[in-house]
């Protein structure tokens, strides 16, 4: 999948139903480099589609190679709520699905 894609996935899923969920989804996993449209990009749009629909912000997590302190910085800037480095440990998955 593409940042485009996921970013049309949640927009189609919001808009499902004729009385919209109020999150359309509890977790995001982001990879932030995707072709057609990165992830912080999609992280973006994902964030003022959420506003403009007056829906409760998902939790969005980025899963990314990416990993220094700019990277991380950017990530929040764009609205991502978690931020994780591949490879990625079991454990770290369990804490964040845990943390909902």
């Amino acid at each position: 999948m593409n940042g485009l894609e996921a970013l049309n996935t949640f927009k189609r899923e919001a808009n499902i139903t004729e009385s919209a969920p109020v999150r359309p989804f509890d977790f995001v996993l982001m990879d932030l480099s995707m072709p057609v449209m990165d992830g912080l990009t999609s992280t973006r749009q994902i964030r003022q589609f959420e506003k403009k629909m007056g829906l409760q912000r998902s939790t969005i997590v980025a899963l990314t190679g990416l990993a220094s302190a700019q990277d991380q910085q950017d990530a929040s800037d764009a609205g991502v709520d978690m931020y994780l480095v591949k490879p990625v440990k079991f454990a770290d998955i369990k804490r964040i699905f845990g943390a909902k």
